[in-house]
C-alpha cells in the first residue's frame, strides 16, 4: 500500500510531543543536581533523534518498495494494452479480410494493413549494451531503422561503379525512406520528403527498365556480329554496339566494285564485315582494307563529329577472288555523329578502337613494304604522302562549310595534325585550297567580298 506524507508527519510530530513531555518530566524530577539534568536533555535529545532516522529509513524502505511495485504494474499495464492494440488490430485486419471475402470493401482493408503497418513500425524495440559501458537502455523503431538505412544506402550507391546496380541501390534507400516519411515516429506524415522519394523512384524504376531492355536486345544479336565486338571492338560495351549496328545496315559488294571513287563525295562510314577492299591514289595501291578495319572515318578518332558529305582522297574497290562477297557495315556520317553525341560511352569507346585501327593500317603498310608488294617504293610513299594530305583538305573543307561548326572542333583539328603530321605550311596549303585565309581561320569566320553598290537616287515623283 502507498504511503500517506501526511500521516508520516503527523507521526513525527506525536512523537516529538512525547518527547518533550518526557524531557519536562525529567527536568522537573532531576532538578536538583545540574549534572543529572544535562544527563537527562541530552539522552532525551539522542532518543528523538535516533527515532527520527529510524522513522525515516523505514519511511523511504517502504516509498521505494511502492515505487518498484508501480513501476512494475505500470509495465504490466502497457504490456497488456499493448497486446490488446494489437489483437485488436489482427482482429481487425481479418474482420476485414473475412469482409472482404464475402463484400469487398479496398478502403476498409487498406486502412487495416496500415493500422497493422503503423502498430509493428512504431512499435518500440529496447535493447540492452553492456552495462562496462552504459547501464542506460535504448529502443529504437521500426521505422528509425529504416530511416537509417535510407542514408545507409545511399552512402554505398556512391562507392558503385555499375550504372544498373547503382540506381537499384538508389531505388532501395527512396523506398527505405518512404516508409520513414509516411509512418514517422512524431505521428505526422512528411508529404514533401515523401513525394520527392516517389518520383525518385519513378525515374530510377524507368532508367533501370530501360537499361533491361537494351540488355535484352543486345542479347538477341546473332553470333557473327558478337564475334565481331569480341574481336575488333572489344572496348565497346555489347549495348553499345546494339545501338551501332542498329543505326547501320550491311551491304554486299562484288569483287571489283567501286565502294567510292577518289575525289567522289561520299556521306557514309564503312566498315568491313566479310572480304578485303583495296584503297588506290593515282591507281597506285596505298593500303588494304580487311576485316574490322574501317573506311572514311575522317576524324572519328579524335571527336571531329563530321556531318553530311566528305570527299574521298582515293578510290575504293571490293578485292579478292573472282565470285566472292564483300559485305560492309555502312552508317550514315550524320546519323553515326547524332548517335555518338547523345552515348558518350560509345564515343569515348569507338574513338579507342578506330585509334587502334589506324595503327594497325600503318603496320599493313609496313608489311607490304617489307614482303615486296610495292614495286616502286619512292612513288608508293609519295601517294601515300599526298593522300593524307588530301585526306586533310577534304576534312578542313567539311568543317569550313558548316557555319559554326570550326569553333566547336578547334581542338581537335590541332589534335589531329598533330597525329598526322601536318605542319604549318600544309595547313596553310589547305586553307588556301579551301578558299580561307589564315587570318579567317583563327577569327573563326569568313569575311564576306565587300561589294560597292551604287546610290539609288529616288525622285519626288516616286512619292506621289
Amino acid at each position: 500500500m502507498p504511503i500517506n506524507p501526511l500521516s508520516s508527519t503527523t507521526m513525527f510530530r506525536s512523537l516529538i510531543t512525547s518527547k518533550k513531555s518526557v524531557l519536562k518530566c525529567s527536568f522537573h524530577t532531576k532538578s536538583g543536581t545540574g549534572g543529572s539534568s544535562c544527563y537527562s536533555l541530552d539522552s532525551s535529545r539522542q532518543l528523538v533523534t535516533n527515532d527520527f532516522h529510524s522513522l525515516h529509513s523505514l519511511h523511504r524502505r517502504k516509498l521505494c518498495l511502492n515505487t518498484k511495485h508501480l513501476s512494475t504494474s505500470l509495465k504490466q499495464s502497457r504490456s497488456k494494452s499493448t497486446a490488446l492494440q494489437q489483437q485488436s488490430t489482427g482482429f481487425k485486419l481479418s474482420q476485414s479480410l473475412s469482409s472482404t471475402h464475402h463484400h469487398p470493401n479496398p478502403q476498409t482493408l487498406i486502412s487495416s494493413v496500415r493500422d497493422l503497418l503503423h502498430s509493428s513500425l512504431l512499435k518500440p524495440r529496447t535493447f540492452s549494451v553492456p552495462r562496462w559501458i552504459t547501464p542506460r537502455h535504448f529502443s529504437v523503431t521500426l521505422s528509425e531503422m529504416l530511416g537509417h538505412a535510407s542514408f545507409v544506402l545511399v552512402a554505398v550507391s556512391y562507392a558503385v561503379d555499375d550504372y544498373l546496380m547503382l540506381r537499384v541501390i538508389a531505388v532501395a534507400g527512396s523506398t527505405s525512406m518512404l516508409f520513414f516519411t509516411y509512418f514517422h515516429p512524431h505521428g505526422r506524415v512528411l508529404w514533401l520528403p515523401f513525394q520527392w522519394n516517389m518520383l525518385f523512384i519513378a525515374l530510377n524504376c524507368y532508367r533501370i527498365g530501360k537499361a533491361l531492355v537494351a540488355e535484352h536486345n543486345a542479347s538477341q544479336l546473332s553470333e557473327e556480329m558478337i564475334r565481331l565486338q569480341k574481336e575488333f571492338l572489344p572496348a565497346v560495351r555489347l549495348v553499345d554496339f546494339d545501338k551501332l549496328v542498329g543505326s547501320g545496315e550491311v551491304v554486299e559488294y562484288r569483287v571489283g566494285d567501286e565502294i567510292v571513287g577518289q575525289g567522289e563525295s561520299s556521306p557514309y562510314v564503312y566498315m568491313v564485315i566479310e572480304g578485303k577492299l583495296v584503297s588506290y591514289r593515282d591507281h597506285i595501291c596505298t593500303y588494304k582494307i580487311e576485316r574490322g578495319d574501317f573506311l572514311m572515318e575522317n576524324g572519328i578518332h579524335v571527336g571531329l563529329g563530321l556531318v553530311g558529305h566528305v570527299d574521298s582522297s582515293a578510290k575504293v574497290l571490293a578485292a579478292g577472288n573472282q565470285g566472292d562477297v564483300v559485305r560492309v557495315f555502312r552508317w550514315d556520317r550524320t546519323k553515326l555523329n547524332r548517335l555518338l553525341r547523345h552515348t558518350p560511352s560509345l564515343d569515348a569507346s569507338l574513338q579507342s578502337v578506330i585509334s587502334l585501327d589506324i595503327v594497325r593500317k600503318l603496320k599493313k603498310q609496313r608489311t607490304m613494304l617489307t614482303k615486296k608488294d610495292v614495286e616502286n617504293p619512292e612513288l608508293w610513299t609519295e601517294k601515300r604522302i599526298e593522300q593524307n594530305f588530301s585526306r586533310y583538305v577534304n576534312i578542313l573543307k567539311n568543317v569550313l562549310t558548316h557555319r559554326g561548326h570550326l569553333q566547336r572542333v578547334r581542338k581537335q583539328l590541332e589534335t589531329y595534325r598533330l597525329i598526322h603530321d601536318i605542319d604549318d605550311s600544309l595547313h596553310l596549303e589547305a586553307l588556301q585550297q579551301c578558299g580561307w585565309t589564315l587570318k579567317e581561320y583563327t577569327l573563326g569566320y569568313r569575311r564576306a567580298a565587300h561589294v560597292q553598290k551604287k546610290p539609288t537616287t529616288i525622285k519626288v515623283a516616286d512619292w506621289k
